[in-house]
């Protein structure tokens, strides 16, 4: 017995016992169809799960693995990105870069480094100062440049709360 509205994914334990022993792929996918049924019970619990919990996927990809994290559907990237580090959260954005101007330093360590301030761009609007200190400007200057797309992660300054201290660049 179940709620009323509430989702019902029927399992036939007899079909699936059976379509476990088929080792075969290609054979295993025709047992499926011949049976009317498009994919495994395990495939349809799990996705009315994630449907019930209001879960979706977003996917990470390295050089050594695929990952697959779990967010709640309507979260946008930078709580997804969250879930990955909680440092990435406050600071994290994908953009284009519209325009990049480079001053040299008067203070700091090595006056006369290069730095930069960004204009960029996202799906929401635009962010005019994002600060890119010469370390940083350094071992990124080749990504920073107009009409590339980069994942630009940092610290929102403190003392405004509007702009992004950029520690981290890679070209989506």
């Amino acid at each position: 017995e179940h709620a009323a509205g509430a989702p019902v994914t029927p399992i036939c334990i007899l079909f699936e016992k059976e379509l476990s022993c088929i080792e075969d792929p290609e054979e295993k996918l025709a047992f499926l169809q011949d049976a009317g049924i498009q994919e495994e019970a395990f495939l349809r619990l799990v996705q009315a799960a994630y449907n019930l919990l209001g879960y979706i996927s977003f996917f990470t990809a390295g050089e050594k693995e695929v990952r697959a994290w779990n967010i709640s559907k309507g979260d946008d990237a930078q709580c997804a990105a969250g879930k990955i580090h909680s440092d990435i959260a406050r600071g994290f954005i994908a953009a284009e870069v519209v325009s990049v101007r480079t001053y040299k330093t008067k203070r700091g360590k090595n006056p006369g480094q290069l730095m930069a301030f960004l204009c960029v761009e996202d799906g929401t609007g635009t962010l005019d100062s994002v600060t890119v200190f010469p370390e940083c400007y350094d071992e990124h200057k080749d990504l920073l440049v107009e009409s590339n797309t980069l994942l630009i992660i940092g610290e929102v300054s403190k003392k405004d709360k509007c702009s992004l201290i950029a520690n981290q660049f890679s070209q989506i």
